[in-house]
């Protein structure tokens, strides 16, 4: 096992190396907020830990540092202060820049994964990647699967990753076919986790089932060639006649 702990990390380093000596821009702007809620829900520490640099000037000396060791916070740093390279991809005007600073993320996330295989942060910023192709090719199953390990996380700390597995499930998203027992499972975990809102969505499991269900009758009707307003009309009154039957008065 140590023999293979040696190769293991001796890969890393050799990798690291392969990310070129240039380093991507950097502006303060990308440096005031410092971690976001997400990651502070995460692990609460990690300005503590790993805290960000207090001026662009440091941010190099801080990309060397993670690529020379085998530090999970130090690389997850260098991947989170450049991620904003990644998110800026989804505009249709996008810069070299971009591109870059999303290449350096993508790579010390991958390293903060080999590093730290449960690291939820790093997990979810790995499935946002793949959900939407930022600078690699989009890849849904391989984003479910990120999302799924970093919702399984013992006490639910990224909890926004069973949100977007709800979402996917419920509503048959990115290709994804509906299932809706994988949609009530992933709504289950998240209000047994603390989500007010997603026990509510469990009280409430009929009346969602109820407005999918209603949903796809009014697209039907809409493309049937009826008058899109008496299709609205006739969705409007199955909801009022659903909430009477809920809700009946004495």
């Amino acid at each position: 096992m140590k023999i293979f702990n040696k190769l293991f990390f001796s890969l890393l380093i050799i990798s690291s190396s392969s990310i070129g000596d240039e380093h991507p821009i950097v502006t303060d702007k990308m440096l005031i907020s410092g971690y976001n809620k997400l990651e502070l829900r995460y692990n609460p520490q990690l300005p503590f830990i790993a805290p960000y640099p207090e001026n662009k000037k440091l941010v190099f000396s801080l990309i060397e540092k993670a690529k020379k060791n085998n530090n999970a916070n130090d690389s997850y740093l260098i991947a989170s202060i450049f991620f904003i390279g990644c998110t800026n991809l989804k505009y249709k005007v996008t810069h070299e820049s971009d591109k870059n600073q999303c290449e350096l993320s993508r790579h010390f996330l991958n390293k903060t994964l080999m590093l730290k295989p449960n690291h939820g942060a790093a997990l979810f910023y790995q499935a946002v990647i793949f959900e939407n192709g930022y600078g690699v090719e989009k890849d849904i199953s391989k984003a479910i699967k990120h999302y799924d390990k970093a919702c399984q996380i013992k006490g639910n700390r990224v909890i926004i990753a069973c949100e977007n597995l709800f979402s996917i499930y419920l509503h048959g998203e990115r290709g994804i076919p509906q299932d809706l027992n994988k949609a009530k499972e992933y709504a289950k975990w998240t209000a047994e986790n603390g989500s007010k809102e997603y026990q509510e969505y469990i009280k409430q499991w009929d009346y969602i089932l109820f407005s999918l269900e209603l949903r796809e009758k009014l697209k039907e009707c809409k493309r049937s060639g009826i008058d899109a307003s008496i299709c609205i009309r006739k969705s409007n009154n199955a909801l009022l006649e659903y909430a009477k039957k809920m809700s009946p008065t004495e």
